[in-house]
């Protein structure tokens, strides 16, 4: 049901799961809830509703859909999209392939259906195209459900989840230009959240979207617009017991547009350039269903606005040469509306963090510069050895901004903290170094990858000093609360994969990841959510159009977690796959 998971199968990858639809993309123990990893689902930046990511954008797309995902090795090109601080991982879905004839239309479909014992969990999925020469017509339709996951002696609680989304879509073709346009409809209610403090009700979202592929001459042509518009309920009463009862109502809108030009003037010379724009506004309010008058904006008018234009080389030197170098400009906007609750008018340590927060210039403009240079060495076939360095940014998002009543809607990090924003936070800048090999033969492949990155005002959090924050959060039973806060880090590590064709019918592939993030300075501290070393081993036998596969998947103890988030440490495991 989470096509997040699909994920743990590349390596440097993961997921930080807080639900069964809620999983959250994560490369090097840096995540999407983080604003560090760049997703795209065909093309698009499709931003939450909620406040704490219960539908991440990998929840706008089942495992059904999915046609193919893209995991840069090494350090993602600046061509891949806007704050790319530490990877970009695009997701596409088929859109069908146009037939031979000009006229008579050609008919393509299929249907899946299944059912997996351990949440009596089941999924049916129908697609359809109608095709010809020139043009295609798509429906594509999913329904999956599930109830709470059980284990030997009890179940997981809450984690049922229902999900329905339909898409239909029609493109034209004519010579060297395509164009076409897609509506979809992606409907959640009833999903769990167990690591956050409410679960999802209700969920959804309409997505709009328009694009355009051509080529004129030597140069290819790739534009597209997309509308998005979601409203998001959560509580913590319908799907779990809570004595004092709660309910989360949260809306976004956003939209973006592309428009990429690609010459390929010689075999030896490649060249990118274009420009990419994403903008977002969120609302989300607290109310209390046994008291009409009890509101608390949580956020008001939180917008984020980016406007991007980058340009890209690629160069072949000679046979055992080649190069990259790209450059990215960003300009982010950010606003947000005033705050206002009822608990201000009594509280008087709220009203002073609302009033402070109120008469603050909220306002803020952020420029950015993100470059990135490969060079690749291929002394013999088998081999190639490539050296990457790279500067890459991110501005704050607007949870680590604007959440200005000490709570936990904090992007979905899960960590049972209550935070506070921070307006002035500074943009993170990336310095990183990576080295890459690929050995690959017929039978034998092995390509690790080293790398190093050292941040400048990495985001996390803090103790908060306030004492107004400390007050009020700890009269609502959490005495420690944390502030957004702008840090020196760095990690570290190697990932890779490797395999072997062991016999005619029978091979042995494996996938491998370490990261080990700590911050800076005099307040040592390990970073949050960081998973420890992993591996997939997988043995095939494969003969004709049958197939079987024995897969191991091992994750080591982990004992270097967060002092400040109260992380706590994780045994090792080992389970098995056939």
């Amino acid at each position: 049901s989470d096509t997040a998971k699909i994920l743990k199968k590349i390596p440097g990858a993961n997921v930080n799961s807080n639900g069964p639809l809620t999983g959250i993309p994560v490369r090097r123990g840096q995540s999407f809830s983080s604003g560090r990893v760049n997703v795209l689902v065909d093309g698009m930046y499709l931003a939450p509703a909620c406040a704490n990511y219960m539908d991440t954008p990998l929840s706008h797309i089942s495992p059904t859909e999915v046609e193919s995902i893209e995991v840069t090795r090494g350090i993602a090109p600046v061509s891949s999209g806007i704050e790319t601080f530490d990877g970009s991982i695009l997701v596409k879905s088929s859109k069908g392939h146009f037939g031979k004839k000009k006229l008579m239309p050609e008919f393509h479909g299929s249907a899946s259906a299944g059912v997996h014992s351990v949440s009596d969990t089941g999924f049916g999925h129908v697609t359809a195209y109608l095709s010809n020469k020139n043009n295609i017509l798509r429906f594509k339709a999913t329904r999956e459900d599930g109830d709470d996951i059980e284990f030997d002696g009890g179940e997981i609680h809450p984690t049922e989840f229902e999900r329905d989304n339909y898409t239909i879509g029609y493109s034209f073709k004519y010579g060297n230009h395509e164009i076409g346009i897609d509506f979809k409809n992606i409907d959640i209610d009833d999903s769990g959240t167990p690591s956050l403090p409410m679960d999802l009700i209700s969920d959804e979202e309409d997505i709009f979207s328009v694009y355009y592929k051509g080529q004129l001459g030597m140069m290819n042509i790739d534009a597209s617009f997309y509308d998005t518009d979601g409203d998001h309920l959560m509580d913590n009463y319908t799907l779990r017991h809570s004595k004092k009862r709660r309910f989360s109502v949260s809306d976004v809108k956003s939209n973006g547009y592309k428009l990429h030009f690609q010459l390929l003037p010689t075999e030896w010379l490649g060249w990118q350039f274009g420009f990419d724009v994403d903008t977002e506004e969120h609302n989300s309010v607290i109310r209390n269903p046994d008291d009409p008058t009890f509101f608390v904006i949580n956020y008001h008018d939180a917008s984020k606005d980016r406007y991007s234009v980058f340009t890209e080389w690629d160069i072949q030197f000679s046979e055992e040469f080649s190069a990259q170098l790209g450059f990215r400009f960003n300009h982010t906007e950010m606003d947000s509306d005033r705050g206002n609750s009822t608990i201000a008018l009594k509280n008087p340590f709220l009203r002073r963090i609302t009033e402070r927060f109120n008469s603050t210039n909220r306002n803020r403009d952020d420029n950015e510069v993100d470059g990135v240079l490969k060079l690749s060495y291929q002394p013999i076939e088998e081999l190639t050895l490539t050296l990457g360095i790279a500067q890459k940014t991110r501005t704050p998002l607007y949870q680590e901004r604007y959440l200005y009543v000490p709570l936990e809607s904090t992007a979905g990090l899960a960590d049972g903290k209550r935070y506070v924003g921070k307006v002035d936070l500074n943009p993170e800048i990336n310095h990183k170094i990576e080295f890459d090999i690929s050995y690959e033969t017929e039978r034998f492949y092995f390509r690790p990858n080293f790398f190093y990155s050292r941040i400048h005002d990495y985001i996390q959090g803090v103790p908060a000093k306030d004492p107004d924050v400390i007050a009020f959060s700890t009269a609502n039973g959490d005495p420690s609360p944390l502030q957004f806060e702008n840090i020196a880090a760095k990690y570290y590590g190697f990932d890779g994969d490797w395999g072997i064709k062991l016999h005619k019918y029978l091979s042995l592939d494996g996938t491998f990841s370490y990261v080990r993030g700590k911050r800076r300075g005099s307040k040592e501290d390990n970073l949050y959510r960081i998973p420890p070393f992993n591996a997939i081993n997988t043995l095939t036998f494969s003969k004709d159009k049958y197939k079987v596969s024995l897969e191991t998947v091992s994750y080591a103890r982990q004992r270097k977690v967060s002092k400040f988030n109260q992380e706590r440490r994780t045994a090792g495991y080992t389970y098995v796959n056939i």
